[in-house]
């Protein structure tokens, strides 16, 4: 194992140092801690170790200078600063002195941690050292991947509409999902100044080390994420959070931050920069648009912006929304409206649509809310106005979804004015159970305290069909609804329709359709997600189940 030692005069910050990580899960042990550059010089003539953090500031010999002795007298160990905010100067030395990373104490969590010590295997390995097999497969690139998630972002991908914050958390980032401000800040003489720390091999220190005091200065101010764009050699900081939902609070905190990074960048690396700042983004999945607005302000052209809108044909659009919202106003509740809605601008996300592209998708949505409503008996909403089209893509998205749960709403008093009674109830066990594979008339006879033989009759009177019948007819158009809204796969929408078998599916599909989930999912231009099985469907017997 690889041997750790700290120099820090602050023995509480020792013992924390000390006691809050695994070493051995990483390959390393806690071998050593001084509490002065003169102790832990005697610790390094007495025994190997390997990787010593050094405060910078400390009496007698300081961080800077114990780290030129390292560097001078035992060239096999290799340094890393530790630094308050206030120290960084001691911490600029420390590079011209042999340090080989640095980190500010309040941002050593374990996942920093993690970061040194796979940047400390990595540089053994190119010294021509062993270096252990599980660390082998770079997983010190934590900022690469951040960088390049968030850069994605920016550029327009998103994942899911609902959000996958388990990247967030997995990358320790905040949750950034409204009132967001982007803030881009661009180096005078970048190349002048990549050059001056490549000579020192000390780049990808040095850009590290400005997005840590960036966000250092976040801590006071929002909730925020910074990284270095290598693309385009800036850096980036989305804030986020509800303080920024006060107009005055925004261009407080937009001002003091700017202001703070151009002090930051010329007092510490004698550099000028500037900044620009993107207009409020009230939705994560409106960054795009922010991000796009915000080089339009500052006179840069994105690279991805065409001059002239990509032709979508609509009218298929319109088509395929018409069959799937139909279908969703007659689910047990109205999540279906919401997601079928949600799916479309979502695509348009995924697509790139622009302003105009979400402008047409809007228009084709309110022209389906048109079809619907003549459909849907004593829809109470006389007259709906578009909305605005100079509008985000999000508050677009949330007025035509306020308008289809309002029709939803009305589709299901009018279910609710159709039957009275315990056949009512019946109904509303139904809707609420069908996906239990054992739902039967008598098990919804025991729901709602009817005998079986009772409800089959007064049932069959009022609705026209036996409960079986209505039970696998309601299964039938649910998963129509699922193929159309979310189009999962065949097998995972028979499970969640009730069928434990999956043959049995595709017989009971077939006949209240006339077509098999393949054939519908081709009639209606919907992805399908299966196996050829139902070609053996047709040759099984149709010997219903029970």
């Amino acid at each position: 194992m690889y041997k750790i030692m700290i120099v820090d005069d602050d023995a509480f910050f020792a013992s924390v140092f000390e006691g809050n990580f695994d070493w051995a899960a990483s390959g390393f042990s806690f071998d050593a801690c001084a509490g002065s550059g003169s102790a832990a010089i005697e610790i390094l003539h007495r025994r190997q170790i390997d990787l010593v953090f050094v405060d910078m500031c400390m009496p007698g010999m300081n961080g800077p200078e114990l780290i030129g002795y390292i560097a001078s007298n035992f060239p096999g160990v290799q340094c890393v600063a530790l630094s308050n905010y206030d120290d960084f100067d001691f911490v600029k030395e420390s590079f011209r002195l042999g340090a080989c990373d640095y980190v500010l104490k309040h941002c050593l969590n374990r996942q920093e941690m993690q970061r040194i010590l796979s940047d400390f295997l990595r540089r053994r390995g190119e010294n021509g050292e062993t270096v252990p097999a599980r660390d082998s497969n770079g997983s010190g690139s934590d900022d690469q991947r951040t960088g390049a998630f968030l850069s994605a972002l920016l550029e327009g991908v998103y994942v899911q509409d609902h959000g996958d914050y388990r990247l967030w958390d997995s990358m320790g980032l905040p949750h950034l999902s409204e009132n967001l401000l982007i803030v881009r800040t661009s180096l005078r003489d970048y190349e002048g100044f990549r050059r001056k720390y490549q000579e020192m091999s000390k780049l990808k220190y040095i850009l590290r080390s400005i997005c840590s005091m960036m966000r250092n200065m976040l801590e006071h101010l929002a909730d925020g994420a910074v990284f270095h764009s290598e693309s385009d050699a800036c850096f980036y900081t989305i804030l986020g959070g509800s303080i920024l939902k006060d107009p005055r609070m925004l261009e407080r905190i937009r001002g003091m931050y700017i202001s703070q990074v151009e002090s930051m960048m010329k007092m510490y690396f004698n550099v000028d920069c500037s900044s620009c700042a993107s207009p409020i983004v009230r939705d994560v999945r409106d960054i795009h648009q922010g991000y796009l607005e915000m080089l339009r302000t500052a006179g840069i052209r994105p690279a991805a912006e065409e001059e002239n809108p990509v032709p979508i044909d609509f009218g298929a659009v319109r088509s395929r929304a018409l069959s799937a919202l139909r279908r969703s106003l007659k689910a047990p509740g109205v999540e279906d409206t919401r997601r079928c809605i949600a799916r479309y601008y979502e695509d348009g996300r995924r697509l790139g649509y622009r302003q105009l592209h979400y402008a047409q998708l809007t228009m084709a949505l309110y022209l389906v809310l048109l079809d619907l409503k003549g459909e849907v008996p004593n829809a109470g909403l006389s007259f709906w106005e578009l909305p605005d089209t100079d509008c985000s893509p999000a508050e677009m998205q949330t007025y035509v979804t306020e308008l289809f749960s309002g029709l939803y709403g009305q589709a299901r008093a009018n279910r609710a004015e159709a039957y009275q009674g315990f056949v009512q109830e019946a109904l509303d066990v139904i809707r609420r159970n069908y996906a239990m594979p054992t739902l039967s008339l008598n098990v919804v006879a025991e729901t709602i305290h009817v005998s079986p033989s009772h409800l089959s009759r007064c049932f069959k009177a009022e609705v026209g069909m036996g409960i079986s019948e209505y039970i696998n007819r309601f299964r039938i158009e649910r998963a129509e609804a699922m193929f159309a809204i979310d189009q999962p796969n065949v097998k995972t929408v028979a499970a969640r329709c009730g069928f434990e078998a999956y043959t049995y599916f595709f017989r009971i599909f077939k006949r209240y359709t006339g077509m098999t989930p393949r054939e519908f999912c081709e009639r209606h231009n919907l992805r399908f997600d299966g196996s050829d099985d139902e070609e053996e469907e047709r040759e099984s017997p149709s010997t219903d189940r029970r």
